[in-house]
């Protein structure tokens, strides 16, 4: 029985019931007998379908549901056609750096303005901020953002005249090279040192001045357009003056009287006619001495204006921006600096002083603060310092600022020696043997002193650009050791 009602249930299933017609039992349509009275069935007729129990869900629900099921199938296959294929493009590494995050404006102090952020490199991964690149012999300029060196290669040392005191450097033979010219005081020479052309020089040759030489400078004062030599003679009072023969050679001296004790000169065209002339500082009388040029490199006789005590140095530029050169003069023992304006025909007016350090021996004149007005800077021999005057911009100047160098200062030169455009100050320190170089921060001031070593008991200094690199290097006459030291600028310009 329990197998019967087994293949009952699987009939009944696939839908094959009959009624017996003998015992109204129902049985599988397939049997010829009745499975409960053993009657025939052939007369047996199927049950209707209201009457079938179980077999109510047979055939069309089930083709009803497996319609269904294939229909989601084909529907669920449309959508996946329908979607876009899977990028090839996929990272074969995972970042190892994460983004930085963003740089949050900050506000100006003075004024509650945001500043803007820094620009960021989006092309890279960890977004750095991108900064201008800063090319090595381009001379740009510097915003001391990154850390400019004016930096110097050790010197190379010279031969000179026997106590060299006096340095200046110009193309003297005209092959586009800087040469150097040293004062020999107890040589009673200056030496001519010609440019190799990379920085290196030929040996010297000597040439007679005046009595204990201690100044020289360069400059065309007979209008053929090469460099001639002006020195002042401090033992014999006279400025001697030698012309270029135009292959770096020169004719025999000419002296030209000056006041007591001459002991350095500056060339520049003081009366407006086109000619350089000369100012030269006496110590030994408290005055300056102007020579006028007569136009063919010969010297009208001197005309004296009163300074400070002891006028050891003389710079010029024009202070009060009337077109005329006027005259700034260091006072070794007045501890002053004298400035004397120009009438504009080559006389001056009275001197006005002002305070410098102790025992002022040389001044030269730069715009220090980028106002378009010279200022003044004084080397302090006994104050080891340099003192800063700047210009009010009517030829009058502020109270000094110190600032310190080496031991004893004797000599000073400008230039920008870390390729940002502002004027740098280098000094020669004769008690220390040393020369200072003095960065400027473009304000009027000046970063604290780097020293570089130079020859025995330096006392003059002269920059110029001695191997054709666009950057300014250093000569260095040492007055003990008889050599003149050349220290090469190899700092980081952007050249700057």
């Amino acid at each position: 029985m329990e197998g019967r009602n087994v293949d009952h249930i699987a009939w009944t299933v696939r839908g094959h019931l009959m009624k017996c017609p003998a015992c109204k039992k129902s049985v599988p349509g397939t049997h010829e007998y009745c499975d409960y009275c053993g009657s025939e069935l052939s007369a047996a007729s199927p049950l209707p379908a209201k009457s079938r129990g179980i077999q109510s869900i047979g055939k069309k629900p089930i083709i009803f549901g497996l319609a269904a099921a294939v229909c989601i199938i084909l529907v669920g296959y449309f959508i996946l056609l329908q979607l876009p294929a899977p990028s090839t493009n996929l990272p074969t590494a995972v970042p190892t750096q994460l983004p930085t995050p963003p740089v949050v404006a900050k506000s100006d102090i003075s004024t509650g303005a945001p500043v803007p952020s820094p620009a960021l490199n989006s092309g890279s991964r960890a977004l750095t901020p991108t900064v201008a690149p800063r090319l090595f012999g381009q001379r740009v300029q510097n915003d001391h953002s990154e850390a400019a060196t004016g930096g110097f290669a050790a010197k190379v040392d010279y031969a000179t005249g026997t106590h060299p005191y006096a340095v200046t450097a110009a193309d003297l033979n005209g092959d586009g090279r800087t040469d150097l010219v040293v004062a020999n005081t107890l040589g009673n020479t200056v030496s001519v040192l010609l440019n190799n052309g990379s920085g290196t020089f030929a040996p010297k040759v000597d040439y007679p001045t005046g009595t204990g030489p201690v100044w020289v400078t360069a400059a065309d004062v007979n209008g053929d357009s090469r460099p001639d030599l002006a020195v002042a003679n401090q033992n014999s009072n006279s400025v001697s003056v030698l012309l270029n023969k135009g292959n770096g050679t020169f004719a025999p001296k000419v002296d030209y009287p000056t006041g007591k004790g001459s002991d350095s000169v500056a060339v520049a065209d003081l009366n407006r006619d086109g000619h350089p002339d000369l100012a030269v500082t006496n110590p030994n009388s408290n005055t300056l001495s102007v020579l006028l040029n007569n136009g063919d490199g010969s010297f009208a006789p001197k005309a004296d204006y009163p300074t400070g005590t002891f006028p050891d140095s003389v710079a010029v530029a024009d202070f009060n921006s009337d077109g005329h050169p006027d005259l700034a003069v260091a006072n070794w023992l007045g501890n002053s600096l004298s400035v004397l304006l120009n009438n504009g025909k080559g006389t001056f007016t009275a001197k006005v002083d002002y305070p410098t350090g102790d025992l002022p021996l040389s001044v030269t004149a730069a715009d220090l603060n980028a106002d378009g007005r010279p200022d003044l800077a004084v080397g302090n021999a006994n104050g080891n310092t340099v003192s800063v005057l700047l210009n009010n911009g009517n030829g009058t100047f502020a109270s000094k600022v110190d600032y310190a160098t080496g031991a004893n200062p004797l000599s000073i030169a400008v230039a920008d020696f870390d390729g940002d455009s502002r004027p740098d100050l280098a000094l020669a320190n004769q008690g220390s043997s040393t020369v200072s170089v003095l960065l400027s921060n473009g304000k009027g001031a000046l970063i604290p002193k780097v020293d570089y070593g130079t020859g025995s008991a330096p006392s003059s200094v002269a920059a110029a650009d001695l191997n054709g690199d666009g950057r300014p290097d250093l000569a260095v006459a040492n007055t003990n050791s008889n050599t003149v030291s050349v220290l090469l600028n190899n700092s980081n310009q952007r050249p700057w």
